[in-house]
């Protein structure tokens, strides 16, 4: 006599709904997938973006102080599109530096014997400064600004090396790396400027 298999034999139904189990499975893998990409996509996209049009910098001198501190990091944007009292970032050799714009081209700067700045006969309220430095730099007043060239100053005029100075001297708006947007770091002193 023959023995009979008793091995248990899935029904064409039970058989269609594991092969749609399958089939799910695979779908939501493939799903998972294809967002995991989407998101790096998404991810690299933005960094490319930020990189092209935004950029950051650890200030490393007391020049900028007390608006900006030695150890802030700040967020600029890249820009040729400045205005007079905007903190700029600009390259000069192998070194980024920080400073205010005071007047553009064809403006013309006097400081006085007080330090107190004035661009076209009108003085600046300088509210950023916590006081005010009688040092006028090595260079003689009134002068005019030339076209494609920035005068700026550091809000810490005792420790800053600016356009006062003929070490410095004018930006050169071809310099400019951008506009200084926001402080990142430290978190306390998270602010836009």
């Amino acid at each position: 006599m023959k023995k009979r298999d008793t091995a248990y034999r899935p029904s064409v139904e039970e058989l269609n709904q594991e092969i749609r189990r399958i089939s799910r499975a695979k779908g939501r893998k493939r799903w998972v997938r294809a967002l995991a990409i989407a998101i790096v996509l998404a991810l690299g996209t933005g960094v490319v973006f930020a990189w092209q049009y935004f950029g950051l910098l650890r200030l490393a001198g007391g020049g900028m102080e007390p608006t900006l501190q030695t150890g802030d990091v700040v967020l600029y944007g890249r820009t040729s599109q400045i205005a007079r009292g905007e903190t700029i970032v600009f390259e000069r050799g192998d070194a980024i530096q920080i400073k205010r714009i005071v007047a553009t081209g064809g403006d013309v700067v006097d400081i006085n014997d007080q330090g107190r700045v004035c661009v076209n006969g009108v003085e600046l309220s300088e509210d950023y400064l916590s006081f005010a430095d009688t040092d006028r730099g090595d260079i003689s007043y009134p002068v005019t600004v030339p076209q494609g060239k920035l005068f700026a100053l550091g809000d810490n005029r005792v420790e800053s090396i600016d356009s006062r100075s003929g070490i410095l001297g004018f930006v050169e708006e071809s310099e400019l790396l951008g506009v200084v947007r926001v402080v990142l770091w430290p978190v306390y002193r998270i602010r836009s400027l």
